[in-house]
């Protein structure tokens, strides 16, 4: 499922990340602008090498859609989250999900090590 991220993020979102690379200087700026312009979300420094990312609500269009309810499919977006953090910091990110709406949680969050 992370591959479906990584296509899904190529597809929508990896010119905006580009985009934000040119126009901040560190991951702060870089958090800073993403809660400001991606509503209902929260993109969190924790530490120097960790960072905690979290959806008020599913992103997911498939399962906007209908298409798919099922919880696995929320590692697409541990895809979505590695593809465009990596491309931001040109180096490897590892990515989990702690938890999520399609798990019953009222929110998706989750934890970028790089």
């Amino acid at each position: 499922m992370q591959n479906c991220g990584r296509f899904c993020a190529k597809q929508h979102s990896t010119d905006l990340f580009k985009k934000l690379k040119e126009e901040t200087n560190n991951l702060n700026e870089l958090f800073a602008k993403l809660n400001e312009d991606i509503k209902e979300t929260k993109w969190k420094i924790i530490d120097d090498h960790t960072a905690t990312i979290e959806y008020e609500k599913c992103f997911c269009p498939i399962h906007a859609l209908g298409i798919v309810d099922s919880a696995i499919q929320c590692n697409c977006s541990t895809g979505w989250i590695k593809e465009n953090l990596e491309l931001y910091l040109e180096k490897l990110v590892e990515v989990t999900l702690e938890h999520s709406v399609l798990q019953g949680y009222p929110s998706c969050k989750f934890v970028a090590q790089y």
